[in-house]
């Protein structure tokens, strides 16, 4: 890893509850070191171990919905008078030796996000004073209002922000895991008739892949299964790509008239498309070894270096591990390779899988 991390390897993490225990148990295994997990608020923990491959044990992990390195931590009291113009100064005086093109500042609990744009404020006001950060005011205000438009690799000053205390440190979207400060993802979905928690995952998935150097084809041909009642579909459209949706229940009506959907309306198992498609997109429900068969039974029908976007609905977390492997098999065998995995912010007991057609 090129950047700089923290040399008291202590981080900050954000990992769904219901994965935790999976997740502590495999971190365990891999560190050699002892660690010590500190619940901090919601599903934020702060990391400590003495093992030097702790930052690329947490980087890497399917679970880590965010990650940042703490640098500076500044116990206190948000209700304290004057916060918001000391916690400014400190950061500044702590950070101010060090090269960062954009300051982001989160609350782990949610009632003090005001707070905590309050603070980035103030404290944007005293880098600039200081002639701290060298870019164009219209670009932060781009990227404030649209994280992705800002490159997944520029350093950010990260501050994360509880009742008592005050944590900071330096790193980029792309090894911090999400464009969105703590990994919060709130989807505005393109279709209030068809908006849903799966067109959410999509459109994570689709900014995830931009944020780790993949790109999904735009103006293509999109194979989905399990499509009903569009959400995806939707999405897939409003990008100019044809799709060919596939599901026993019907898709939304207004979906059924765009030229660019093409609706087979028969169980997945049954179809047999003579054609090619850039990407498949799978958010089927039911035993997750048996959409993993089916979708990789599409893999004949993808382009070399096609991509799959594959929805791992989890029955039992326990048997994750297991499982997992399992499915990653079951798309090996057809020539198609993981790129990586990850719970994203909208899953629920689900992992997203991404793979590349190998050849």
């Amino acid at each position: 890893m090129k950047e700089h991390f923290s040399e008291s390897n202590s981080w900050l993490v954000h990992v769904a509850k219901n994965f935790f225990p999976v997740w502590e148990n495999l971190l365990k295994l891999q560190l050699k070191s002892s660690l010590e997990i500190k619940k901090i608020s919601n599903d934020f923990y702060l990391i400590t171990a003495g093992d030097s491959f702790l930052a690329e044990k947490l980087l890497n992990s399917i679970f880590v919905k965010f990650a940042m390195p703490i640098e500076y931590m500044w116990p206190t009291k948000l209700e304290q008078k004057g916060i918001i113009e000391k916690c400014a100064q400190g950061l500044f005086a702590k950070f101010k030796d060090q090269s960062f093109l954009n300051a982001v500042v989160f609350s782990v609990e949610r009632k003090n996000q005001i707070l905590a744009s309050n603070i980035r404020g103030r404290l944007l006001q005293v880098l600039d004073t200081q002639n701290q950060i060298d870019r164009k005011k219209a670009e932060r205000i781009k990227w404030t209002k649209n994280p992705t438009t800002q490159h997944p690799e520029q350093k950010n000053l990260i501050v994360a922000i509880s009742e008592k205390c005050i944590w900071a440190g330096i790193l980029s979207p792309k090894l911090s895991g999400s464009y969105f400060a703590g990994g919060r993802r709130y989807v505005s979905t393109g279709s209030e008739d068809t908006a849903s928690r799966a067109a959410a995952k999509f459109v994570e998935a689709a900014e995830l892949m931009n944020l780790n150097g993949f790109k999904l084809p735009e103006k293509s041909n999109y194979l989905e299964l399990g499509a009903a009642p569009g959400g995806i579909t939707s999405e897939l459209v409003n990008r100019q790509n044809h799709v060919w949706a596939v599901d026993k229940a019907l898709l939304d009506k207004k979906l059924l008239q765009n030229p660019l959907v093409h609706f087979i309306n028969k169980d997945a198992r049954e179809y047999r498309p003579d054609l090619q498609f850039s990407c498949i997109v799978c958010d089927m429900n039911g035993p997750a070894l048996i959409s993993a068969e089916i979708c990789a039974g599409f893999i004949q029908n993808l382009e070399n270096k096609g991509y799959v976007i594959f929805t791992y609905k989890i029955h039992n977390i326990s048997d994750f591990g297991t499982e997992f492997d399992k499915i990653v098999n079951t798309f090996k065998k057809k020539n198609a390779k993981i790129l990586f995995a990850r719970q994203l912010y909208n899953n629920k007991q689900e992992v997203t899988l991404f793979l590349i057609k190998s050849n």
